[in-house]
């Protein structure tokens, strides 16, 4: 398994309107594409408008599809769009777990 972890910073004032679009479209959305979240967070301390999604993949080849099906994706485009304007930035970094790690 391979995971990426997203951290958006979001538009003071936005985190609701975030949520909602977030439920009713990237959930079924992702899932659509190949996406599966492992998590969703919120911090309690530090930046009070970011959120932490770790995603999942069966393994690079599955992220690269991921990837490539949100391309072509007209549903991907107008979510985008919309997240878009209530993100301030958007990182990624792909994680792989250790052999130690509980996670696999």
């Amino acid at each position: 398994m391979i995971y990426t972890l997203v951290t958006t910073v979001l538009v003071p004032g936005k985190m609701g309107e975030y949520y909602e679009l977030s439920n009713k479209t990237a959930l079924p959305l992702f899932a659509k594409l190949g996406m599966k979240i492992t998590g969703s967070f919120h911090s309690y301390t530090g930046n009070m408008n970011e959120i932490y999604t770790l995603n999942e993949y069966a393994d690079l080849a599955a992220f690269q599809r991921a990837m490539e099906a949100q391309k072509t994706s007209n549903e991907w485009q107008t979510f985008n769009a919309k997240a878009n304007s209530l993100r301030v930035s958007q990182t990624m970094v792909i994680l792989e777990p250790n052999p130690w790690s509980p996670m696999k």
